[in-house]
């Protein structure tokens, strides 16, 4: 993006900060306010030893059009969780540029309810290129269907597919009204779509088949390719069956009429675990790659084999594995073959590596060059790598050689996947966010492009800032080697130093890290130098952080014990404060900490069905109070207020659709009827009858997950931090 493009961009920026009260009322029926990006768009890494790169977020697939390297589309999407969300279809038709600043992507899908591309579920017609399909995943999914490029989409059977999880999808390669998607599951909350692999006649209307139901009964498909010389012939990983002798790899000879388990030289039955991934050979369709996942992979023993067939797959091979390990993540199995050369396969090693072999599997090389977690390499036109993974593209021209050259090609990209961000109170046109996957904490100082603060934290975690000095900040981020614990900066984050003294370190797990535990950390508002830190149990500082005491026992210690989700001090009584922990309880002391009281009778429990990432509390009635909770279990309620401290409470979203997840909850107490907003799986709703009616909040907002909030009373902003398209504000009603 050019400078006139970032200042132009700027200055609608200080438009909107300045020209609020021009927007309708949108709670008064007369018209909606109109979200507006914040970026970032590309993040911008300048690590202090020099260089600059462009980075974005998670891509899972790129498709290269045949007849022009410089169209490319791509897939973005979340990791490999229950909670789908994701930034829909990109395109560039700069994708050769040589600028520094990379390709100009178009964001294509954004009017649709689903943005989740997850896996291999994009793909085009090679006998009609400007014909494409993506298969969106998870609440109010479908399958979206070009015929010209992109400039226009048909979204189709959202009926059978809403709440489906797609793994895969492929056209026939004679047929461009046929196709077949791979459905690995169903997200939380929404309808059953019964796993398997199913058949599409997208020009008849007709219901989709089910193809493998019976072949594998209570599978799930993970993966499927077709022959691109022969449409008849299709490959399919089932897992999760319910007699495990019928989990493996499977053959279709006939459009997928019939199927046959591969056994010969494979694992198979019990010994297939939760995945199984699938590449063939475009210059030798008889050439088939495997990666099947054993049943007692995880984390700290990574299982898995790799397999290949030169014969169409009637006998298999099994590969070596690399010298430098396995990766455990079946959201992360790359596997790719070369389009000229069926003898060269790239894989992943360890998290973060990626290998090729040039002898079908029986030898590895590391390839070093990508600052990258690899998620899968696809091949543009000229035959040049496009490596996609956590942060991004890049093209690599002969990533063989011994010192490749490198390209950035995420230009321009939003798709990024933020949980929080926290703006200057007296300044929004600065702030900082945290983004999974990404190395670091980014920085917002008014432009599109974000920058990395490099060194302060990691892909989870939270910020604040200190409402009377904003040159004070404090960061919250995993242990090390993850992260950075606690620091606090008083140059605005230039300079950092760690606070943690006091603080007993083993209450916070050294495990992969997640975000939750991570929002439990909180400042008092009208006592900045006051700050309290969830771990198993609440800590304080009254001295920005040079000295920490804990203020509560352990909250919840059976177990575990449980880790604290949430935490907020009452802003007009400060020795009111509430707790929340990730097997569903909810806490609070009246005292300042000296006593804490169990106040969840009438909450769902569990940390399915009571995850509490967000504590909104009335700014001048300490006993009320707001919460949400993230419900998996399809059980009680997901926002809930107390009137009496916790010792009852009343759910308020029977109006969000039931297949949404709330994931984050914010409050505007300016206005004489309080309005309530609940980020969803599926973009942000408002109440202003406490839960009575719910309605969805502005215009343009991407339909992803919305996973953290906050408010800017004094510029009456409400800003929404997006899982899968950065950040948006949107101008409040005038309260009235």
């Amino acid at each position: 993006m050019g400078k006139g493009n970032m200042g132009g961009a700027a200055a609608g920026l200080m438009l909107l900060l300045v020209g609020v009260g021009a927007f309708p009322d949108a709670r008064s029926g007369k018209g909606s306010a109109i979200w507006t990006p914040l970026g970032p768009a590309g993040l911008v890494n300048a690590p202090a030893n020099g260089g600059f790169t462009l980075l974005s977020g998670r891509i899972d697939v790129a498709v290269s059009d045949p007849r022009d390297a410089n169209v490319m589309y791509v897939g973005t999407n979340v990791g490999g969780g229950p909670v789908l969300g994701g930034g829909g279809v990109w395109k560039t038709t700069n994708y050769l540029t040589t600028d520094a600043g990379g390709p100009t992507w178009i964001p294509l899908t954004d009017d649709f309810p689903s943005l989740c591309i997850w896996g291999k579920s994009l793909a085009l017609y090679p006998g009609n290129p400007d014909i494409l399909y993506a298969a969106a995943s998870g609440p109010n999914g479908g399958i979206l269907k070009t015929i010209d490029g992109g400039a226009h989409w048909e979204y189709l059977l959202s009926g059978a597919f809403s709440g489906a999880i797609f793994g895969a999808l492929v056209i026939n390669p004679t047929d461009s009204n046929t196709v077949y998607v791979a459905v690995r599951g169903s997200a939380p909350g929404s309808n059953h779509v019964v796993g398997g692999v199913y058949r599409l006649f997208t020009n008849t209307g007709s219901t989709p088949i089910n193809l493998t139901s019976e072949v594998a009964p209570g599978s799930v498909a993970t993966d499927v390719i077709i022959d691109p010389s022969n449409p008849l012939v299709l490959y399919a990983g089932l897992v999760g069956a319910t007699d495990s002798t019928n989990n493996g790899l499977y053959k279709s000879t006939d459009g997928g009429e019939r199927w046959q388990l591969l056994t010969n030289g494979l694992l198979s039955g019990s010994q297939v675990g939760e995945w199984i991934a699938l590449a063939l050979a475009p210059s030798w369709p008889q050439t088939v790659y495997t990666t099947i996942f054993q049943p007692d992979n995880s984390a700290s023993n990574p299982s898995l084999e790799r397999f290949v067939t030169s014969n169409a797959g009637n006998s298999w091979s099994m590969l070596n594995l690399p010298a430098t390990g396995s990766d455990f993540r079946f959201w992360h199995v790359a596997l790719g073959v070369d389009p000229n050369n069926p003898s060269v396969v790239y894989a992943n090693a360890k998290p973060e590596h990626f290998v090729v072999s040039t002898d079908s599997g029986q030898t590895w090389t590391p390839l070093s060059f990508l600052d990258e977690d690899p998620i899968n390499v696809y091949f543009d036109r000229t035959g040049a790598a496009a490596f996609v993974g956590d942060r991004g593209i890049q093209r690599v021209v002969a990533p063989r050689e011994p010192r490749p050259t490198v390209v950035s090609k995420r230009g321009n990209l939003g798709n990024f996947l933020f949980y929080n961000v926290t703006l200057d109170p007296s300044d929004p046109r600065r702030g900082f966010g945290v983004s999974q996957d990404q190395l670091y904490v980014t920085k917002f100082s008014g432009a599109p492009r974000w920058t990395y603060v490099e060194g302060i934290g990691y892909e989870v975690g939270k910020v604040l800032i200190d409402p009377h000095d904003p040159d004070v900040v404090y960061n919250r981020s995993p242990l090390p080697p993850y992260g950075t614990f606690v620091k606090r900066s008083t140059d605005g984050g230039i300079h950092w130093l760690p606070i943690s003294n006091g603080i007993d370190i083993s209450e916070f797990s050294t495990a992969l890290p997640s975000q939750a535990p991570n929002n439990a950390f909180a400042l008092d508002e009208n006592q900045p130098s006051r700050l309290v830190l969830g771990g198993q149990r609440v800590w304080q500082t009254l001295d920005r952080g040079e000295n920490w005491t804990a203020i509560s026992p352990v909250l919840s210690p059976t177990g575990g014990p449980a880790v604290i989700t949430a935490v907020a001090i009452a802003p007009s009584r400060p020795d009111t404060l509430y707790a929340a922990t990730q097997d569903g309880l909810f806490f609070a002391t009246f005292d300042g900490g000296a006593s804490w009281l169990e106040r969840n009778q009438g909450l769902p429990f569990g940390p399915d069905s009571g995850l509490t990432r967000d504590i909104a509390i009335d700014p001048t009635r300490p006993n009320r109070v707001f919460i949400q909770t993230t419900n998996t279990s399809e059980q009680g309620g997901r926002i809930w207020m107390t009137s009496d401290g916790g010792l009852s409470w009343t759910s308020l979203d029977s109006g969000i659709p039931a297949n949404l997840l709330v994931m984050s909850l914010a409050v505007d107490w300016r206005a004489g009827n309080l309005t309530v907003y609940a980020g969803t799986t599926r973009g942000v709703f408002s109440s202003i009858d406490l839960g009575m009616h719910w309605l969805l909040f502005g215009q343009g907002l991407p339909r992803t997950i919305v996973m953290g909030f906050q408010i800017l009373p004094k510029q009456g902003l409400l800003v929404a931090a997006t899982f899968g398209r950065g950040v948006y504000q949107i101008p409040l009603a005038v309260p009235r």
